[in-house]
Formats: structure tokens, C-alpha cells, sequence
């Protein structure tokens, strides 16, 4: 509560004078995944691997399931006679 206090625009934006704090400090915190590399790799390379991993998984997997469903749809020979 005393921290709160210590804040200044209470008169002028009352509670709302928090959410801009927040505001700066998740850019600040995006700007610092964005820029900082650990061993020439940051933050969001190893997000794009992982969704890159991610999208072959899911894509063999449903290259498998259609060959699977294609072998199980195979045609059957029409027994009704053809008019």
C-alpha cells in the first residue's frame, strides 16, 4: 500500500496509473528476449525451431493418417448388375 502511495498521477488517473508501468516494462522485457544472445542465439530463434519441429511432427503425422485412411477406403467391386 505504502508503495503504491509513492507513485505519482493518483489525482490524474487514480488505479489506471499502473497499467502503463506494466505496458513499458513487458516492451522492455520483449526488447531484452529480442536482443540479448546467450552464444549467438536468443530467445526467439529457439521459438522458431521449436515451432518449425513442431509443424514436420504434425505434418507426418497426418501424412500418415491419410495413407492409412486411403488403404482403408480402398474400392469395393459393385455387385449391383449396370443397366
Amino acid at each position: 500500500f505504502v508503495v503504491s502511495n509513492s507513485i505519482p498521477g493518483k489525482k490524474l488517473l487514480g488505479d489506471w496509473r499502473f497499467p502503463p508501468i506494466f505496458f513499458v516494462a513487458g516492451f522492455l522485457f520483449e526488447v531484452v528476449l529480442c536482443k540479448l544472445r546467450i552464444n549467438n542465439i536468443n530467445f526467439y530463434d529457439v521459438y522458431k525451431r521449436k515451432q518449425a519441429h513442431e509443424f514436420v511432427v504434425k505434418k507426418h503425422q497426418l501424412d500418415d493418417y491419410l495413407k492409412t485412411v486411403a488403404l482403408q477406403a480402398s474400392p469395393k467391386p459393385s455387385t449391383t448388375p449396370s443397366v
